[in-house]
């Protein structure tokens, strides 16, 4: 209506394509949109970090990940295990070591014995008494008169004494039955010093019995009979 009132008029060209008309097209479709309604929105750009709402997890999926976990959790006993037997090494190849230390020690005693054919199981029995913990004054000296009326040379004395330290150093004997076989040792050493001190200090002596331990001295009518 307004258009045919105007027709002709110079103020109203924009109306039929002149100066301005496209102003005035762009305001009227602003008006028609307005009219509609807002437009929808614009989808987010793939840039600017909005993302939409997480998809809902498939059942495949979180099959998938309860396996992933399983395998995890496989793979960590492993390094757990595989780490404590590494840790374990050391002991065991220690254990080993001694034990193998221990089987040639008796082998080498037993073979020690074979040579010079001397048998020390009446001492080892007696020797036995001691690591139970018995009467320990009483076997220390019994132990000591075997060894000194036993062990006549010194490849017998050398023997003993190898037997001895075998025994001291087996990882049955307690701490008690070592201190003891340190008294034995002790006594036999002791006896044979002084033995020997008397022997070689005294003139006129003509009897030494190592079999007996006693030295008979004529000159100053003296018998010693030690630890008889």
């Amino acid at each position: 209506m307004t258009m045919e009132k105007q027709d002709g008029n110079p103020k109203f060209a924009f109306l039929y394509g002149g100066p301005f008309n496209e102003y005035y097209r762009f305001c009227v479709n602003m008006e028609i949109q307005k009219l509609r309604g807002p437009p929808p929105p614009l989808p987010p750009h793939p840039g600017n970090g909005c993302l939409g709402p997480p998809p809902v997890e498939s059942e495949a999926i979180r099959k998938m990940n309860g396996q992933k976990e399983q395998l995890r959790q496989q793979i960590t006993d492993s390094e757990r295990n595989l780490k404590a037997h590494h840790d374990a090494i050391p002991a065991m190849k220690e254990a080993q070591v001694a034990q193998a230390i221990v089987l040639s020690e008796t082998q080498k005693m037993t073979q020690i014995l074979a040579n010079v054919n001397f048998d020390v199981s009446p001492l080892g029995a007696i020797l036995d008494q001691l690591n139970t913990g018995k009467c320990s004054k009483d076997l220390v000296s019994t132990s000591r008169k075997w060894i000194f009326e036993h062990c006549q040379t010194d490849q017998l004395r050398e023997v003993v004494l190898t037997y001895l330290l075998s025994r001291v150093k087996d990882s049955q004997a307690t701490d008690n039955f070592r201190l003891n076989v340190l008294y034995v040792i002790n006594d036999w050493a002791y006896q044979w010093y002084v033995i020997f001190l008397l022997f070689y200090s005294t003139s006129g002596t003509n009897s030494f019995n190592l079999a007996k331990g006693s030295v008979l001295i004529p000159r100053h009518k003296c018998y010693l009979a030690t630890y008889r």
